[in-house]
C-alpha cells in the first residue's frame, strides 16, 4: 500500500511540475527570436512576430532605461527594425539566463512573463519580460513584448521589489 501510494503521489507531482507542449513551443519561440536577434537574421527574427497593426513592441535597453524604444504596429517595427540589423552585436551582447517562468495560456492566446540576465559588455544587466503570444495556424507567435533591462540599476531608479 505504501509502495502505490508513493508511486501514486510522484507520478501526480510530476504532472503537476511538467511543462505543457505549448509552455514547451513558447519557450523555443523566445530563444529563437532572441536567437536570430543576435545573429542578426532579419527574417528569422520577423517571423517569430504576428503581422498585425496591434501589434506592439517595448524595450528599455540596459542602463539607459530613460530611453524607451516603442513600436506600434508590424510595419512599423519591421520598418525600424531593419536598419538595425545591419550592424553586427554577437559578442558584444548575449544572455545569461532567463528563470522564474509564469505561464498563462487561455486556448489560442498566452502571455509569459520571466526574469532574464544580459551580458552587455562587461555588464550584466537584469531584466523583466513580458510577452503576449497568438496562436496562428499552430504555430506561437509574439504579438506584444515588453522588457525592462537593468531595472535595478536603472537612472533614474525603477522602483522595485527585486
Amino acid at each position: 500500500m505504501k509502495k502505490t501510494l508513493f508511486i501514486l503521489l510522484m507520478a501526480v507531482s510530476s504532472y503537476a511540475f511538467a511543462q505543457t507542449a505549448d509552455e514547451e513551443a513558447i519557450k523555443k519561440v523566445i530563444v529563437g527570436e532572441f536567437d536570430a536577434y543576435i545573429n542578426r537574421d532579419f527574417q528569422a527574427w520577423v517571423n517569430a512576430y504576428v503581422d498585425s497593426p496591434q501589434n506592439t513592441y517595448m524595450i528599455t535597453p540596459g542602463r539607459s532605461a530613460r530611453t524607451l524604444v516603442y513600436r506600434s504596429g508590424f510595419e512599423k517595427m519591421r520598418a525600424a527594425s531593419e536598419a538595425s540589423f545591419k550592424t553586427p552585436i554577437k559578442g558584444l551582447f548575449d544572455i545569461i539566463d532567463r528563470r522564474d517562468w509564469n505561464f498563462r495560456i487561455l486556448g489560442n492566446v498566452a502571455w509569459v512573463s520571466y526574469r532574464s540576465t544580459f551580458k552587455m559588455g562587461e555588464d550584466l544587466v537584469p531584466a523583466a519580460e513580458l510577452k503576449v503570444f497568438e496562436k496562428i495556424d499552430g504555430q506561437w507567435k509574439i504579438s506584444a513584448t515588453a522588457t525592462i533591462g537593468d531595472y535595478k540599476n536603472a537612472t533614474p531608479p525603477i522602483p522595485s521589489k527585486y
